[in-house]
């Protein structure tokens, strides 16, 4: 952050005193330290002197104090009165003689409550953890923390300069790097050699050399060039927590002289013998991903290389234009993807295979800015490259607002892109102001919704289409001045309408929303209220439904260090409540208990004769009095091999082939049955008399359990299923965006109607959902039902509140086989189960929103949208066949950026927004680490994918944001100028006060440099650039580039191939000259004539601004 930013702060103050002398009495600051106290007001305030006279109040000004030593070094950082009894809480930090952080601290909280300097701070923070005389088979403190001897990480580095991490402990007696077989992630560096390589495993001492060369037609041929000669490749091995010896439960990345990633191999171990599970990256001569050989295919075989049907069936195979555009693309199972581009390089025909059997291209049409503004359905029997060749020859690149136009495109927009005819809309958007076509809900009020040009760069309105018809639904979005959402008007496919409004607190917490139903004149109002402590913990959520007085949903409270310790759910009074359940944690912050009368559970880790260290769960007790009890064992893959239960009795015991299919299952103590496949499709089940079948985008037309015949529609949801014998003929309804509207069963003649939330039986309102259940509908009256959740948002346990006795009933209780089939089926109303997903009863699968899953068979039916995230897995798999740990929020790929155990959002590290899935406790993530560091210090490492959170709380806050992430700009890595802009204006005051969530991430290899070549540079040397003066005005990607970086920080990696790094930085529409004032004309220097016109065109001021972070490697033109 430049020193000149800090003039024009509006909400945080700091105060830099950098032991100069200067004094203030508002905290007990120590006077000998140098520190940096940042003070953020929670309500409004104008002025130095009421901020100070507000600052002793812990409910209206959070304040944080850090500590540094001579060297500016953090030393300490203390959150005054941050604890949820308003203690200090102390984050100690220590550096080793080489200035690392060689043991990293939990924080603690201190007695005191003043900010003041902590001048034993490891002494106390032993104590807190571990108080004296405290035995050791206490587990939990009366604090409610968790008793810890050990409440510290280690890391143990190479003695080279590179400080490289090579065991890496975690806190809690177990993950201490004591011994070479001590419970932490080891990590190895090496150079590939065919003779002496460490492993034991003679078949995976070589790495098949595979290269991709580029026909006449872009398409590319997969080559093997024999094996890489000795010391070609750098290769980290990591082996995880569990580790004991062998190969087994270690994984090896393999990265050549240019730091592309070549091979990803892991070991498994199966009926006593090494298993070698090999991924390949095969790159053409531009550096373009061209194949991914999967273990499936067997890359690793010694003479020849995988075949076609190999390719087809296992492989991810791309291929890319002369512009090194991606165009075409085939996953496992699936028909090629077409892709076709606008000379802005902007995707503007999608075309899959079952759209390619009728003709069917999807099409995008963009704004001046680069804006999505309509995406629907055309016709056109031309090839790719036929379509390719009529877009290179157009001059229209964007559409423009005319109202004038509407009644003959129906869109408010222009006609001018291509493609021009046949046009069916499915999505139309609208930005910058409210004046745009058939707008029925008018402009903002003025007063707290925001007025054009307020707006400008907001999205502002759009229609959705609902699919099968014409109907085009409306949303309507209005802001305050500060860009939050305020209120939203939008019709429903029921001819209604939903208005939901918001209020805020100043520090931009949600804190009501009301919500307006209509459908047929009759009108339901839902209204939530939420209350947060001192530091933004929610801590309670209320609703009413129609006016009547709301009730406490959920209270939640916290232990000192921030961990939930306690819901408590329904009351009408604020103080008594109906339900209460208890939370404790382990050392490593894994949720260990939750307790309560009416669902008690435990979990075991490091436990038993086969203890797990990396978060598997080893055991999982409940009921009651806990007369349940869950064994699960796993392969070294971390998948499950067995669960078996006592007590109420359940089995799966379960068999994988290298690509994660299940091989055999059994379940209950019977056979084992073989699962018979075709590369990753499941041709047929043993136990089970009819087939499956598939369509060209990998969906199972013909279900081989149940015997019925499935269709689908363009986002590949399950639209139709028929069957003659039992009859049975179910119709969905959805809208362009994917979200269920309708369920028709044809044979029962019911119909259930879905809107946002509020569930309709027919013509009525069956229930409305709710943060903690349902508000179930009797004529009119609500009563609320509750659903207790195990740490897999499993619902185990169902009640309400007795409206004679005033006591808890039960209504429902539900158990689970480890892939979540019913234990048996219960009579019960309620119908969202395993993973809190609705279960389809005709079907006996659950709707995961993507896509629909069969507990039967622990499978999916349909392709994961998200499968190239994780390719080494099937592609059908589920959780990654670790179903007691993870969670799939949406029927797509467990992954996920970087997250703490209680679901918050960190960042990235080298691998962006879509990199492997980490979590990790916040201490030890710094933004773009390597993928490599992060894994050693992940507290869930997978390999593939490592995720697993606290407890439920923390696992729903992730699956929210991350559902989320795919509407941000950056999800693929690039921005353009106008949703930069729009970035700003959205999160104003971001460069001061920055968040993971504030800045922007952004892919080097997306980004184009113009002009600027190799040449211009000094090979291996970080120095500035100013691409202003290498601009492309001609490419989109050049001036986007340009625009989000000005001058930048960059270094060349390679001269021969134009490899690049990028570092990061803050972007600002701050004037460098500080003596400009602001005039009609503008000022002298390039870039601030660039700031003075976007201040004009665009309303941005020195208050918008962010940061950027890069990863990846970038790549200049040849």
């Amino acid at each position: 952050m430049k020193l000149n930013q800090l003039t024009n702060i509006n909400k945080v103050w700091l105060m830099l005193l950098l032991g100069l002398g200067v004094y203030t009495d508002l905290l007990a600051q120590s006077s000998g330290q140098n520190y940096v106290q940042t003070r953020t007001p929670r309500r409004a305030i104008t002025t130095d002197a009421k901020l100070d006279a507000l600052t002793l109040n812990k409910d209206s000004v959070q304040v944080v104090i850090q500590y540094l030593d001579g060297l500016g070094r953090p030393v300490q950082t203390v959150g005054v009165r941050s604890s949820p009894l308003g203690k200090d809480l102390i984050q100690p930090i220590s550096y080793d003689e080489y200035g690392r952080e060689a043991v990293r601290y939990l924080p603690y909280v201190a007695s005191t409550a003043t900010g003041a300097y902590q001048t034993t701070p490891f002494a106390s923070q032993q104590s807190f953890y571990n108080p004296a005389g405290t035995p050791s088979t206490v587990t939990q403190l009366p604090s409610g923390v968790a008793h810890i001897v050990t409440p510290f990480s280690q890391t143990i580095f190479d003695g080279s300069p590179l400080n490289r991490t090579v065991d890496q402990g975690a806190e809690g007696d177990a993950w201490q790097p004591y011994s070479a077989t001590s419970h932490t992630v080891k990590v190895a560096y090496s150079l590939n050699n065919n003779i002496t390589w460490v492993t034991d495993q003679t078949s995976s001492k070589q790495v098949v050399f595979y290269t991709a060369t580029i026909l006449a037609d872009q398409s590319r041929t997969l080559v093997r060039n024999g094996y890489y000669a000795n010391n070609e490749l750098s290769v980290t091995i990591t082996k995880d927590e569990n580790w004991v010896s062998g190969r087994a439960g270690t994984s090896e990345e393999y990265k050549d002289k240019e730091g592309r990633i070549v091979l990803k191999r892991l070991y498994n171990l199966k009926a006593g013998t090494t298993e070698v599970l090999s991924t390949y990256y095969v790159y053409d001569d531009f550096n373009n991903l061209a194949f991914v050989l999967t273990p499936g295919a067997n890359p690793d075989l010694a003479s020849g290389q995988p075949d076609q049907t190999a390719l087809d069936n296992f492989c991810y195979q791309y291929r890319y234009d002369g512009k090194s555009r991606l165009v075409e693309k085939k996953l496992p199972h699936k028909g090629w993807d077409f892709i076709v581009y606008n000379k802005l390089d902007q995707a503007i025909l999608t075309q899959d295979a079952v759209q390619r059997t009728v003709n069917q291209w999807l099409f995008t049409k963009y704004d001046v800015f680069g804006r999505i503004i309509i995406t629907g359905m055309t016709t056109n029997s031309g090839s790719r490259a036929t379509l390719q060749t009529t877009a290179n020859s157009a001059s229209v690149f964007w559409e423009i607002r005319d109202n004038s136009n509407a009644s003959a495109t129906g869109t408010g927009y222009t006609n001018g892109t291509i493609p021009l005819s046949a046009l069916t809309y499915y999505t139309i958007n609208y930005y910058d102001n409210y004046d745009f076509y058939d707008n029925t809900f008018g402009q903002p009020n003025g007063t707290s919704q925001v007025t054009s040009p307020g707006t400008r760069s907001l999205q502002t309105g759009s229609r959705v289409n609902v699919l099968g018809t014409s109907t085009m639904l409306l949303t309507v979005l209005y802001y305050d001045k500060e860009g939050r959402l305020v209120r939203s008007n939008s019709r429903n496919h029921l001819a209604g309408t939903d208005v939901v409004d918001n209020t805020y607190s100043f520090t931009s917490e949600l804190t009501t929303a009301t919500r307006t139903h209509t459908v047929s004149s009759v009108v339901t109002t839902i209204a939530n209220r939420y209350a947060y402590d001192h530091m933004g913990r929610r801590k309670t959520s209320k609703i009413g439904v129609n006016g009547v007085a709301q009730i406490v949903l959920s209270k939640l409270d916290y232990n000192e260090i921030g961990q939930l310790s306690k819901k408590s759910l329904h009351s009408t009074d604020s103080l008594n409540y109906l339900q209460n359940t208890r939370y404790e944690y382990n050392a490593r912050g894994w949720l260990k208990k939750n307790i309560s009368n009416e669902f008690n559970m435990t979990l075991g880790y490091d436990t038993l004769s086969n203890p797990q260290y990396n978060g598997n769960i080893v055991t999982q007790q409940w009921g009651s009095n806990l007369a349940n009890k869950f064994l699960y064992t796993y392969d070294k893959m971390n998948r499950l091999t067995n669960g078996t239960s006592t007590g109420i009795v359940m089995s799966e015991v379960i068999d994988y082939d290298v690509m994660g299919n299940i091989n055999t299952f059994s379940r209950d103590g019977g056979a084992a049955r073989l699962y018979v496949y075709t590369g990753n499709r499941l041709n047929h089940v043993e136990w089970v008399t009819n087939s499956y079948f598939y369509d060209g985008n990998g969906n199972a037309t013909t279900d081989g359990r149940n015997g019925t015949t499935l269709s689908y529609n363009y986002l590949n949801l399950l639209a139709t299923v028929t069957k003659a014998t039992p009859a049975l003929s179910i119709t969905y309804t959805y809208d362009a965006n994917g979200r269920k509207l309708k369920k028709v069963n044809n044979t029962t003649a019911t119909t259930r109607q879905y809107i946002d939330g509020i569930e309709y039986n027919g013509s009525t309102i069956d229930f409305i959902h709710t943060e903690e259940g349902i508000a179930r509908n009797t004529s009119g009256v609500y009563s609320y039902e509750y659903h207790l959740r195990d740490h897999l948002g499993n619902v185990r346990y169902t009640f309400n509140k007795n409206a004679t006795t005033g006591l808890l009933t039960k209504l429902q209780e539900d158990n689970y086989y480890p892939f979540g089939k019913q234990k048996s089926v219960v009579t019960g109303l309620n119908k969202y189960l395993y993973n809190s997903k609705e279960l389809q009863t005709e079907l006996g699968q659950l709707d995961y929103g993507a896509r629909f899953y069969d507990p039967e068979i622990a499978r999916f039916i349909t392709v994961d949208p998200l499968s190239e995230i994780s390719r080494r897995n099937s592609i059908y798999s589920y959780a990654l066949n670790n179903p007691i740990r993870f969670i799939d929020v949406d029927g797509m790929f467990a992954a996920s950026p970087i997250y703490d155990p209680m679901g918050n959002f960190l960042g990235t590290d080298d691998e962006g927004l879509k990199g492997r899935a980490i979590v990790m406790n916040s201490k030890d993530f710094s933004q773009g680490m390597s993928h490599e560091e992060a894994k050693s210090k992940s507290t869930y490492e997978r390999g593939d994918a490592d995720y697993g959170f606290a407890n439920e709380k923390a696992a729903l806050k992730y699956a929210n944001h991350y559902v989320n992430l795919k509407n941000r700009p950056d999800y693929d890595g690039f921005v353009t100028i106008s949703e930069g802009i729009d970035w700003a204006k959205q999160h104003p005051g971001a460069l001061n006060n920055p968040t993971p969530d504030n800045a922007l991430y952004l892919d080097a290899s997306k980004l184009d440099f113009g002009n600027l070549s190799a040449g211009d540079l000094a090979e291996g040397v970080k120095g500035n650039i100013n691409l202003f003066n290498f601009v492309d005005f001609t490419n989109s990607k050049s001036r986007a580039t340009t625009y989000a970086l000005g001058n930048t920080q960059m270094k060349l990696l390679n001269a021969k191939t134009g490899a690049v790094k990028l570092y990061s930085d803050g972007y600002d529409w701050d004037y460098h000259d500080r003596n400009y004032v602001e005039s009609a004309r503008p000022p002298s220097s390039t870039r601030d004539r660039l700031i003075w016109g976007e201040r004009k065109r665009a309303g941005l001021n020195d208050s918008h601004g962010f940061n950027v972070y890069m990863y990846g490697i970038g790549n200049l033109r040849k």
